[in-house]
């Protein structure tokens, strides 16, 4: 769950756009992974005022990876995508994307963007997909309530 309203924040990694991509065969797509968690320091807008003193809450624990979508055209509009098929077991939900090829030399309103979300902050990480990626699908487990208990798998073809 995100908070109503949120403080700045500011990422404290070097890369924040760096996801892990290995080398492919000609019959493999290259995978794309989204970090599995991202460190953000948190500061308030203005100070509060006196008595009240700002801190971080030692006891949350680490902004681990909450969620996986897909934006169309540039990310700071948000346009993120409907998935446009789902398969779900008791423990498991699989959901994802099928796109139309875009050409390299597209407008920047049709590039996709990955875009992967963090628990505990509003901030997300977005990288642009490959240009001939036509589905990605995520792999996600679940809770014996049907809760999303972790993402387990992203592959993009």
């Amino acid at each position: 769950m995100r908070p109503i309203a949120t403080p700045p924040r500011v990422c404290a990694l070097a890369l924040c756009l760096a996801t892990t991509v290995r080398a492919a065969s000609p019959e493999e797509a290259p995978a794309l992974n989204c970090p599995a968690s991202l460190e953000v320091h948190e500061q308030p807008g203005a100070p509060p005022a006196a008595p009240w003193q700002a801190m971080a809450d030692p006891g949350l624990p680490v902004h681990g990876l909450s969620g996986v979508s897909m934006l169309q055209g540039p990310p700071a509009l948000g346009a993120r995508l409907v998935p446009d098929f789902e398969h779900k077991t008791a423990r498991q939900r699989r959901y994802g994307w099928t796109f139309s090829p875009v050409q390299a030399a597209a407008p920047a309103e049709e590039a996709r963007w990955l875009a992967c979300s963090y628990h505990h902050t509003a901030l997300i990480l977005v990288r642009p997909l490959p240009v001939g990626a036509k589905r990605c699908e995520v792999q996600e487990a679940l809770l014996p309530t049907g809760r999303s208990l972790r993402i387990e798998g992203l592959r993009c073809d």
